[in-house]
C-alpha cells in the first residue's frame, strides 16, 4: 500500500474511532443511562425502554461490573466498554467492506442503508420490513447488519461472537452514519482490495498521540492496553517474506530437497549456489587434513572438497589443490572444444586478470578452485615453490576459496518429509495476523505438492475423494491444522481471525469455487491472552461442575497462573504449573483409583477403572485429550444458566473458556515462530514475574520473545524475528547472545534493516532467523 493511501487510511481511521465513541457514549448515557462516571440508572428512571431495551440495559450493567470485578474502576469500565464495541464495530464494518468487494456478501455497506443486500433481507424478515416501511430505516439497517454478523460468526466467531454487546449496541445514527461514509470515501477505493488493509486500521485505530503521551507520563507501559498500543506497528511485507521463507519455506523446501516452487515463488529464500543434500546419519565433510589420504585425484567430483581455513604452508595448499582432477572437471564442465588443460589456463588467467585489476578474487568457487589446481600444476611443471609475492598472492587465492565455500556450498541435513498437516506455526505475538497471512500462501504451496508426493500424498489421497475435492478442502486443513496465534489485545484477534478468513475465501474465488460450493470453514486459531474471570461464586460453581471431581485439581490453579495473562500474553508460562498439577493429579490417581465391581453378573469380571484414565498420556496431551474439553463442556453448562435478566455466568463462561484456550496455545510446540514482538520495559505490574522467568534476557520484551520462541519450538524448528537490533552489540545482552541466539539455537541469516522499515517506530531493527538446537 503506497504511504499516501496509508496517510488517507489513517485519517479516516482516525476519525471513524472518534465517531463511534461519541455515538456510543450518547446512546448509553442518553438511552441507557450508562454514565461516563459508571453509574447506571435505575430501570425506573427509564420508562422509554422497551422490553428488550431493558433487558440490555441490565446486561450493560453487569458487563461493566464484570469488568469492574477485574480489576477497573467505574469510570474506566465505561472506557473499556466504548472503546471494545467501538473497534469491533469498525472492524465488522471492515470485514462486510472487504468481503463484498471479493464477492463473498451482497451488498452491504457500501451505499449504507441503501445497499442492495438491507432490500433483499427484508423480502426474508418480516419484523425488519415492518421497521423499515414505517420509516425507521436505520433500525431495519441494524437489524440486517446484526444478522448478517450471525451469518459470519459460525466461521469468524472472533469478530462476531453471538454474545457481543456490539450485537445491539450501536452508535446514534448521525454517527454512524458519518462512519458508513468515511468508510465508503473514494480515496479509500483501492485499500478494501488489499489483504494488508487490516492491519494498517489496527495500527491507526490509536493515534500516534495517545502513544506519544502515554510514553511521556510512564516509560514502562502502565497496564495491558498502554502495552498492545505501544507497539502496534505493521510489518512490512518484504521483512514477513523473508522471515516466514526462510523459515517455513525453508523447511518444506527441505524436506523436498530443494524440488519445491517455493524455490521461485519466494524471492528472499536464501539458498547457496552448491546445495550437497545429505543422506539420514550422514553429517557434512570435514575440513581437509593433508596427513590423511584424499580423495583419488582422477575424481573431478572432489573439487567439493572441503577447505581448511587454518592451513598456511604452501605444501599443505597444494595438496588441497591436487585432491581433485582439475582438467577432468574442466573437459566436463566448461562448454568448447579446446583441450582440457587450455581450459583450465584460460579460467585461471581470467581469474587473474580481475586479481591484478580489483585486487580480490572474485570467481566462484569452482572458478577458484581451478585457478590454484593449474597453478599448483605449473609450478610442480617448472619443479619449484612460490616465494615472495607469488606466494602471497597464492595464500590470498586460498583464503578466497575458504570464503567461497561458506558463502557458496552448503551441505544440508536430511529432514523427513512431513504430512504438511503437521506443521504447526505459531505467531505469538500475532497482531492482525500478517505473518499467518503469508504463512497461509505458502502453505497453499505445500499442500499442493504434498499431494504427489511420494512420501506424504498417500494419506492425504486416503482422507480424500480426489484432488478436486482435496483442494476444496485445503483452506479448511490450514485452518484447523496449520495457523496459531496469541496475543494480548481483543481487536488483534478479531482481526487476524477476519484476515486468514478472508484469505481462504480468496482461494475459493481463484479456484473459481463459488460461495455455494464451499465448504463450512472452522475458526482460526487465534488465542487471546485473558485472565480467569473473577467472579468466586461462578468459579466454585464451575469447579464441583467438573466430572471427575479430580480435574478440579488439575483447573483452579490456572486462576492464580494466568493473573498476568492480559499483560504477559505468551511469555507467561502456565504450562509449567499446569504439567506439575497434572502430573501430582495423575499419581493421585493411580494410587487412589476408582473401581467398578458388578454386583449381579460376571462377578469374577476384573474391576474396571471408571471416568478418568491417566495411564499412558504425557501431561500435555492429558490436557488436550481430558482436561480441557471436560472443562469446556462444564463452561457451557455453566453458560447455558445466563437468560436475559443475568449474562454473568455467560460472560464469566466465554472468558474462561477463552483462557483454556490460550493455555493450550502455550502447552503445543511448534516447527516455526514467527513474530515482531513487543520491545521495551516490561508492563510495571510484570516486572518481577519477567524477572524471575527470563533472568537472561530481562532487560528487554524483545529479547525475552525470543527466549520463550525458542522454548516453544520443536527441535530443529525456526524462529523467525524482527526486533531492535541493540541486543546484537550491547553489553547489557551478552546473556541473550551467548546463551541463548549461540547455545540454545544457531544463526541461520541476519539481515541489518536500520532505522525507518517499522513505520513511526523510533527503532533501528534487524531481521533474523534461528534455528533450535537438536
Amino acid at each position: 500500500m503506497e504511504k499516501t493511501q496509508r496517510n488517507t487510511l489513517r485519517n479516516h481511521v482516525t476519525d471513524c474511532r472518534k465517531a463511534l465513541e461519541q455515538g456510543l457514549r450518547a446512546t448509553m448515557e442518553g438511552h441507557f443511562g450508562v454514565y461516563p462516571s459508571g453509574t447506571v440508572d435505575a430501570l425506573a428512571k427509564l420508562p422509554h425502554l422497551t422490553p428488550t431495551e431493558r433487558d440490555q440495559q441490565v446486561q450493560l450493567a453487569q458487563t461493566l461490573a464484570h469488568l469492574r470485578a477485574q480489576g477497573a474502576e467505574p469510570a474506566d469500565a465505561v472506557t473499556t466498554l466504548v472503546r471494545a464495541v467501538a473497534f469491533t464495530h469498525l472492524n465488522r464494518l471492515c470485514a462486510y467492506k472487504m468481503a463484498e468487494r471479493r464477492g463473498i456478501l451482497r451488498e452491504t455497506v457500501s451505499r449504507g442503508p441503501r445497499s442492495s443486500g438491507l432490500h433483499l433481507y427484508l423480502g426474508e424478515d418480516a419484523a425488519t420490513a415492518t421497521s423499515y416501511d414505517a420509516g425507521d430505516i436505520w433500525e431495519a439497517y441494524r437489524r440486517f447488519l446484526t444478522w448478517t454478523g450471525q451469518v459470519l460468526a459460525r466461521e469468524v466467531p472472533l469478530l462476531f461472537a453471538p454474545a457481543d454487546p456490539a450485537n445491539w449496541l450501536f452508535p446514534r445514527e448521525q454517527q454512524f452514519a458519518e462512519v458508513i461514509d468515511l468508510l465508503n470515501s473514494p480515496e479509500l477505493e483501492e485499500v478494501w482490495d488489499e489483504d494488508e488493509t487490516l492491519g494498517w486500521v489496527y495500527q491507526y485505530f490509536t493515534p500516534k498521540e495517545q502513544r506519544d503521551e502515554a510514553r511521556k507520563a510512564s516509560p514502562a507501559p502502565r497496564n495491558s492496553y498502554e502495552l498492545s498500543f505501544r507497539n502496534q506497528f505493521y510489518t512490512p511485507r518484504y521483512v514477513v517474506e523473508f522471515l516466514t521463507a526462510n523459515t517455513l519455506g525453508r523447511l518444506w523446501y527441505e524436506m523436498r530437497r530443494g524440488q519445491t516452487a517455493l524455490a521461485t515463488q519466494c524471492p528472499y529464500i536464501i539458498r547457496q549456489r552448491h546445495e550437497v543434500w545429505l543422506a539420514p546419519g550422514q553429517t557434512e565433510p570435514v575440513p581437509f587434513t593433508p596427513t590423511k589420504p584424499g580423495p583419488a585425484a582422477q575424481d573431478f567430483a572432489a573439487i567439493y572438497t572441503r577447505p581448511n581455513p587454518d592451513l598456511t604452508g604452501w605444501h599443505d595448499i597444494a595438496r588441497y589443490a591436487i585432491t581433485f582432477d582439475g582438467y577432468g572437471y574442466a573437459s566436463a564442465h566448461i562448454p568448447g572444444d579446446a583441450e582440457p588443460i587450455a581450459k583450465t589456463h584460460a579460467v585461471a588467467h581470467e581469474q587473474g586478470d580481475l586479481w591484478q585489476v580489483t585486487g580480490e578474487w572474485r570467481g566462484t568457487f569452482e572458478d577458484l578452485r581451478l585457478t590454484l589446481f593449474f597453478h599448483q600444476r605449473r609450478l610442480r611443471h617448472q619443479g619449484r615453490d612460490p616465494d615472495g609475492a607469488e606466494l602471497a598472492t597464492l595464500h590470498s587465492l586460498y583464503r578466497a576459496i575458504c570464503t567461497a565455500w561458506d558463502r557458496e556450498i552448503a551441505h544440508i541435513p536430511a529432514r523427513t518429509p512431513r504430512d504438511p498437516r503437521e506443521l504447526t506455526v505459531l505467531d505469538p505475538a500475532c497482531g492482525s495476523g500478517h505473518f499467518l497471512l503469508y504463512a497461509f500462501d505458502l502453505l497453499l504451496t505445500i499442500y499442493g505438492e504434498a499431494w504427489d508426493d511420494p512420501d506424504v500424498g498417500p494419506a492425504l489421497r486416503c482422507d480424500h475423494a480426489d484432488r478436486a475435492a482435496y483442494d476444496v478442502a485445503v483452506p479448511g486443513l490450514i485452518l484447523r491444522h496449520n495457523l496459531h496465534g496469541i496475543d494480548i489485545d481483543p481487536r488483534a484477534v478479531q482481526l487476524a481471525g477476519l484476515a486468514l478468513w478472508l484469505r481462504a475465501q480468496r482461494h475459493f474465488a481463484e479456484r473459481e469455487i463459488s460461495p455455494a460450493q464451499r465448504p463450512p470453514l472452522p475458526p482460526a486459531q487465534i488465542a487471546c491472552a485473558v485472565a480467569m474471570p473473577p467472579e468466586t461464586a461462578l468459579r466454585q460453581h464451575f469447579l464441583d461442575a467438573l466430572q471427575p471431581t479430580i480435574l478440579a485439581q488439575v483447573v483452579e490453579p490456572l486462576w492464580a497462573a494466568l493473573r498476568l495473562a492480559p499483560e504477559m500474553g505468551s511469555l507467561l508460562q502456565p504450562e509449567t504449573l499446569l504439567r506439575q498439577t497434572i502430573a501430582q493429579a495423575k499419581a493421585y490417581w493411580l494410587q487412589h483409583r476408582i473401581v467398578q465391581v458388578r454386583l449381579f453378573e460376571d462377578a469374577d469380571a476384573a474391576p474396571q477403572q471408571l471416568a478418568l484414565n491417566y495411564s499412558g498420556v504425557t501431561d500435555a496431551s492429558f490436557f488436550e485429550t481430558e482436561a480441557q474439553p471436560r472443562a469446556i463442556e462444564a463452561l457451557h453448562q455453566l453458560a447455558a444458566l445466563a437468560d436475559a435478566h443475568d449474562i454473568t455466568p455467560r460472560l464469566f463462561s466465554d472468558d474462561a473458556e477463552r483462557s483454556l484456550a490460550f493455555v493450550d496455545a502455550l502447552l503445543r510446540r511448534y516447527d516455526v515462530v514467527l513474530m515482531n514482538p513487543p520491545f521495551g520495559e516490561p508492563s510495571i505490574p510484570t516486572r518481577l514475574t519477567i524477572d524471575a522467568l527470563y533472568p537472561r534476557t530481562k532487560n528487554d520484551l524483545y529479547a525475552a520473545f525470543v527466549e520463550r520462541g525458542l522454548s516453544l519450538l520443536k527441535p530443529q524448528g525456526r524462529l523467525g524475528a524482527i526486533t531492535s537490533r541493540t541486543g546484537f552489540f550491547l553489553a547489557t545482552f551478552r546473556r541473550w547472545r551467548e546463551e541463548i541466539l549461540l547455545s540454545e539455537a544457531h544463526m541461520v541469516a541476519m539481515a541489518d534493516l536500520g532505522a525507518g522499515v517499522l513505520d513511526s517506530a523510533l527503532v533501528e531493527t534487524a531481521a533474523y532467523i534461528l534455528e533450535k538446537q537438536s
